[in-house]
């Protein structure tokens, strides 16, 4: 059985989780493919122009479903941003996903925008060492769209070198994970980032019955786990959540093990 992951940003790539999860997954006899969305830093098998946008983003994890589809439907995964693109794939191509699997979901992008401003800016004030005042002025005249507002409350939040700080819970893992993303061809991309943001638009899709499994870490300061379980609500019929301790936004990573169960439960797991 294969596995497709989508992984969190805009701007990131699945390295990380290439590196981490790829022998886990073949301990269990499931094929772990891993994509990395359209990026000018890196080779790509779809074509973006030079600015970028999210429908590029889609149509590149749509092409990457198509590519993996073999006449069996396929497990996709999605992390954070990640969801975006499942939550497409479930819309356009729902006979070819067996299962989806959600990990700290990022569907409702506004809670996610606010909560991220507001973190930063409690650590600016309690740090001392940047400007809380600007950002919270920029919190209260947030508008939801990607305006430049909210790039620059971005700009702020982006220079603060605390910042994925607040994405674990367990701080010794976190940089096990962060160094796969040092050479220069797995790094952030910033122009992609603030591409995908600015072209970014809400999905509407009828209710599926593709079956779900979403998990949140307790401690995620980044999504909001009631808002996000809302969210895959109004979209799915069969849905389970999961609430991991002892981790935050990245809990498949933090409780690889507890993570790792799930596609046990998964494979017998039959749909409503």
């Amino acid at each position: 059985m294969e596995v497709l992951y989508y992984h969190g940003g805009p701007g990131l790539n699945s390295n990380p989780e290439k590196e981490i999860l790829t022998e886990k997954f073949e301990s269990k006899g499931y094929h772990l493919k891993c994509w990395n969305e359209p990026s000018t830093l890196r080779e790509t098998n779809h074509k973006i122009n030079t600015e970028g946008s999210f429908q590029d983003y889609l149509n590149s994890a749509e092409d990457f479903l198509l590519s993996s589809y073999k006449d069996k439907p396929l497990i996709i995964v999605g992390h954070s941003f990640g969801a975006q693109a499942c939550l497409y794939l479930s819309k356009k191509h729902p006979a070819k996903i067996k299962h989806i699997l959600f990990v700290s979901s990022n569907l409702s992008i506004k809670d996610t925008d606010l909560n991220t401003f507001s973190f930063i800016a409690a650590d600016l004030e309690k740090h001392s060492d940047g400007d809380a005042k600007l950002l919270r002025t920029i919190i209260d005249n947030y508008t939801g769209e990607f305006d430049r507002n909210t790039q620059n409350g971005f700009a702020i939040v982006g220079q603060n070198p605390r910042l994925f700080d607040y994405y674990w819970h367990n701080k010794e893992v976190m940089p096990q994970f962060l160094v796969y993303y040092v050479a220069p061809h797995y790094v952030l991309d910033i122009n992609g980032y603030f591409n995908v943001r600015k072209t970014w638009f809400e999905q509407n899709i009828k209710k599926s019955s593709i079956p779900v499994t979403a998990i949140f870490g307790k401690y995620d300061c980044v999504v909001s786990n009631l808002k996000e379980q809302q969210k895959i609500n109004g979209y799915y019929m069969d849905v389970e959540f999961h609430e991991f301790d002892n981790a935050a936004h990245y809990p498949h990573i933090e409780k690889i093990d507890l993570f790792m169960q799930l596609f046990d439960y998964i494979g017998y797991r039959q749909p409503l």
